[in-house]
């Protein structure tokens, strides 16, 4: 293929990934603003709580979906960057009494959030290179279990470090920053980003691999690179989640970033489609939007457990009758492109 030719292809895509990617995040940001004036503190409150788990749903759907290896640790991903962001920002004088077991050099000093944000990604970007080193090795059954375990393994290294990070007690003292402006920015450009890595030339080799490894090697596809690249990036979403909502609580705890998590963001990756952005985007939407209304009913009626019943019923139907996800293999741009199509073409034969 000539230089021009693979200009002419790179530009195609990277202006159609572009194109449906500002789409979905032009249709959930009328969406949010909507909430917003309609809804008071609250509504900020859960628009901020639901940013903060798109994030991670999007890097799930950036490595499981293009990777079709599961993953049940990145909720550990946000737990790192949490608590690095935490102990860095954290006033000097309560590290000092709360965490008698903190370095010195951390105790005694306190950053920005802008510089914390920073630490922090580079912190989760390291980790998740280092361990993603033999976990890109794994594929199907054995890939899932390994991520699990390293959920496991991180949720009690945090809890058992109480001199660090608290254990099981609640770390408190965390400014409180996350602005639902600065949520609302970072998820929105988390979807382009997203997007533009699902239709880029990694992202494809990714989604070969996921289809038939055997044959995404034969064809000169590196599969463990490809999918070390997507685990590192997809990590960085989910540490930046957990800095986003340590600084909106101001207080948390290790069992936060455990079970419940793990299976509310899978849930909603999986409710949507893995395969597709915008079905990351749509999961998360129709989840929260269920388990709020639901957990308003449980506190009214006194029956708690009623909102998580509900998500896995909804998990089920939607496992059972579509396989796929809602939005199946396809982006819903890429729907609407295609149907646009067929009817010209229809309509070209009809005047035929």
């Amino acid at each position: 293929m000539s230089a021009p030719s693979r200009a002419g292809r790179a530009s195609h895509w990277l202006s159609d990934s572009l194109r449906g990617g500002a789409l979905t995040a032009a249709g959930l940001l009328v969406l949010c603003l909507a909430l917003l004036v309609s809804g008071g503190d609250v509504m900020e409150t859960r628009v901020n709580l639901f940013f903060i788990n798109l994030l991670v749903v999007l890097g799930l759907q950036m490595f499981t979906g293009n990777s079709g290896v599961t993953s049940f640790g990145h909720i550990s991903f946000m737990a790192i960057g949490a608590y690095v962001a935490a102990l860095l920002t954290i006033p000097s004088a309560i590290k000092v009494s709360a965490l008698p077991s903190l370095p010195s050099f951390i105790a005694q000093n306190q950053v920005s959030f802008a510089l914390a944000l920073v630490i922090a990604c580079l912190g989760v970007v390291t980790f998740a290179f280092l361990v993603g080193l033999p976990l890109s090795r794994l594929s199907g059954s054995a890939g899932a279990i390994a991520t699990f375990a390293l959920l496991v393994i991180v949720n009690v290294v945090i809890a058992g470090m109480t001199g660090i990070t608290g254990g099981r007690r609640a770390l408190y003292g965390v400014p409180r920053v996350t602005t639902v402006a600065l949520t609302m920015a970072i998820g929105l450009v988390a979807i382009v980003v997203t997007r533009l890595f699902r239709d880029s030339p990694l992202g494809l080799r990714l989604r070969a691999s996921r289809e038939d490894e055997v044959v995404a090697k034969t064809m000169g596809v590196h599969v463990v690179r490809v999918r070390l690249a997507a685990w590192t990036l997809s990590a960085v979403l989910a540490g930046v989640s957990g800095v986003l909502y340590a600084h909106l609580l101001g207080a948390f705890s290790a069992q936060q970033f455990y079970l419940h998590l793990t299976i509310l963001t899978l849930a909603m990756v999986i409710v949507g489609g893995m395969s597709t952005v915008s079905g990351a985007v749509i999961g998360s939407v129709l989840l929260t939007i269920a388990s709020e209304v639901l957990r308003e009913w449980e506190a009214a009626a006194e029956q708690f457990g009623v909102s998580q019943i509900a998500v896995g019923i909804i998990l089920l139907l939607v496992m059972y009758f579509r396989p796929r996800g809602l939005t199946g293999d396809l982006e819903i741009d890429e729907r609407l492109t295609m149907s646009t199509r067929e009817q010209q073409l229809r309509a070209a034969d009809a005047v035929e």
